[in-house]
């Protein structure tokens, strides 16, 4: 989640400087922001708006206290509006470089919070309980680098909550890539899913298999409207943090894929599959005694085959014939289509 948070963080800043849409994409082996204008640095002060605004500062420092938070915010609006601060970070990723680590925290880095990075928790990384108990050590990364991770999750990550689970999602760009400003960019086609998707209470996989339904939609209109540039996303990448007491400690994290939805997205009765989908999604959300049909849907949607396909469909019938609140019927053409691309 760091490295994409980052791209997007520098993606955005540009978009800002050079006052044209940035194109993110991942080549496997890096990141790659491109922009077609040379970023002008006298637009610096237009970078206050990356900070302004309702933006979920308490979900980027969730392992912060308030005050801590508060200084973090500010300490972040004054590097952003900082002409040499930033000429400087752009400088640092004018080539191919090497993910930088300090080996302890000065006055130019920063820690890695678990929020930026689920993976960077002491406990994930290394063993902290053995013969003896010991803190662990933090993982510290240059101001530059903490500054483009915080812009990015600020503005991009989808962020769910139940009650002492957070569940903290990336979409992750294709090789084609995706856009941050122009029509149909990533910020807006974010606040679309998120704001159409809840957090499940059959789990953290239904919740990402609705979120890659909901992601897939939205491309599909898109490709039926013809716009010229369609945004192309690779997988999503999630943690998932509990609370324990005062604190929130990492829970596991992962990618989940997007190659079904993707492929689905090609059929001419898209719009109908995923509709279907979002449908069950929503009708089985906080209901007791429809986890089932939920968590087989999304089972299929990860991993598609015959096998779970067909689990899936005598849960939904099962669900149609005896359940009071009925998942609707599927149509033979739905049906025959889906089998297609499984």
């Amino acid at each position: 989640m760091y490295d994409i948070s980052r791209a997007y963080g520098l993606g955005y800043i540009l978009n800002i400087l050079s006052n044209c849409e940035a194109i993110v994409k991942d080549f496997g082996y890096c990141y790659s922001v491109e922009v077609n204008t040379k970023p002008n640095l006298s637009n610096v002060q237009k970078l206050s708006i990356l900070i302004g605004g309702d933006l979920r500062w308490d979900r980027v420092f969730l392992t912060l206290k308030r005050a801590q938070r508060e200084k973090k915010e500010r300490e972040l609006g004054d590097s952003l509006t900082d002409k040499h601060f930033i000429k400087g970070l752009l400088e640092m990723f004018q080539e191919l470089t090497e993910p930088r680590f300090l080996s302890s925290k000065s006055s130019s880095g920063e820690t890695l919070l678990q929020s930026l990075e689920i993976g960077a928790t002491k406990g994930l990384r290394e063993l902290i309980r053995l013969r003896s108990y010991t803190e662990g050590t933090q993982v510290y990364i240059p101001k530059e680098d903490f500054v483009l991770s915080a812009i990015g999750h600020l503005h991009f990550t989808i962020w769910r909550w139940s009650d002492d689970k957070a569940i903290s999602i990336l979409l992750s760009p294709g090789i084609e890539g995706v856009n941050i400003g122009g029509i149909g960019n990533l910020k807006d086609l974010k606040d679309k899913v998120e704001g159409a998707v809840g957090n499940h209470s059959a789990g953290v996989s239904v919740t990402l298999s609705n979120v890659a339904i909901n992601l897939a939609k939205n491309i599909y209109e898109m490709k039926m409207g013809e716009q010229i540039f369609i945004p192309n996303f690779s997988s999503l990448v999630y943690g998932v943090m509990v609370g324990a007491g005062q604190q929130m400690k990492p829970y596991g994290g992962g990618i989940y894929p997007l190659d079904f939805p993707y492929k689905l997205i090609d059929s001419s009765i898209a719009g109908e599959i995923f509709d279907k989908w979002i449908e069950v999604f929503n009708k089985t959300n906080r209901r007791a005694g429809y986890e089932d049909l939920a968590i087989s849907l999304s089972e299929f949607i990860t991993c598609p085959s015959f096998d779970t396909f067909e689990r899936y469909l005598k849960i939904h019938l099962r669900h149609f014939l005896t359940k009071d609140i009925k998942p609707s019927i599927y149509e033979e053409k739905i049906l025959e289509e889906i089998m297609q691309y499984v």
